[in-house]
């Protein structure tokens, strides 16, 4: 039975073209997500790292430099014409062609568990796709602290085995409801639990999560003992992420109670409608430019 390949994916700015934005997340991914990679015992994974159309010309060299050492792909995505999800299917049933491939997604500023990749795969080996899983245990970084956290179907290491149409991809569902999703259409998702945490997920109060939802530890918690060493990082380059991510540019979001992802998602949406008129009218067009302006100045 030939084991399944792991694509990790992750957004790193579909509706942004800012050039500061791609150097501070760049700077962010290279010290949290790329040094979990790195860390990783099985190495039978590509990294794709996806981008914007109208980023700067120099973001390709810089992830590049990024990966270094690693399977990678670049992935260039419209939001005006794909949307905002970024998955490009011809690629991932191009990838389900030549051998059985699993899906997963990972933000920039998140860790995964070097035992990860070997786990993943070895949990969806053998299973019939569509069929998807997620560990369980986890834990929040603030600062440079961690607390533990129980949370189904955080989006750190979310995967799937899709089947060769790749309907089914990590992004299809909004991730608290994924697994009910995938059981209702009557898949496979299965919860899988571990005495370790298999993700931290990093908590910035600049962040968009955090300043809608407040995230914070209980007054009664406190921080949980775990080897940075597990997930690539040293308590230096936990102390030196703390600092990055409290530098971050300020964003335009206008509306601090809706996140940012989704009015980017609801503006590529309306030109994407738009686009479908049979013969677009020069209204069609301004009103076009005119949504696009608005995605790219969030």
């Amino acid at each position: 039975m030939t084991e399944p390949w792991l694509v990790l994916i992750t957004r790193m700015g579909v509706g942004i073209s800012r050039d500061a934005y791609y150097r501070h997340r760049i700077r962010v991914a290279e010290l949290a997500l790329a040094r979990s990679l790195r860390a990783q015992t099985d190495r039978s994974f590509t990294w794709v790292l996806v981008r914007d159309v109208r980023a700067p010309a120099w973001v390709d060299h810089e992830l590049e430099r990024l990966a270094t050492g690693m399977s990678f792909d670049i992935w260039k995505r419209d939001p005006t014409v794909e949307g905002i999800n970024p998955v490009d299917r011809p690629a991932v049933r191009a990838m389900i062609a030549q051998r059985p491939t699993i899906l997963s997604r990972c933000d920039d500023d998140d860790f995964l568990h070097r035992s990860y990749v070997g786990r993943t795969r070895g949990e969806l080996t053998g299973r019939t796709p569509p069929s998807a899983v997620t560990f369980v245990q986890g834990g929040y970084l603030f600062g440079t602290e961690v607390y533990r956290k129980r949370y189904p179907w955080f989006t750190a290491g979310l995967a799937v085995l899709p089947d060769e149409r790749a309907h089914i991809t990590p992004y299809l569902f909004n991730h608290p409801s994924f697994g009910r999703e995938m059981r209702s259409k009557g898949f496979e998702a299965r919860e899988i639990r571990n005495t370790h945490p298999m993700w931290l997920r990093t908590v910035s109060a600049t962040s968009d999560s955090a300043s809608r939802r407040r995230l914070h530890p209980h007054f009664w918690q406190r921080p949980a003992s775990v080897d940075l060493g597990e997930f690539g990082a040293t308590d230096d380059s936990i102390a030196l992420l703390a600092r990055t991510l409290a530098m971050a540019p300020v964003s335009g979001n206008a509306q601090p109670g809706r996140s940012l992802l989704a009015q980017k998602w609801a503006l590529a949406q309306q030109i994407r409608t738009i686009r479908k008129t049979p013969v677009p009218s020069a209204e069609d067009e301004a009103e076009i430019q005119r949504l696009t302006s608005a995605l790219y100045d969030l």
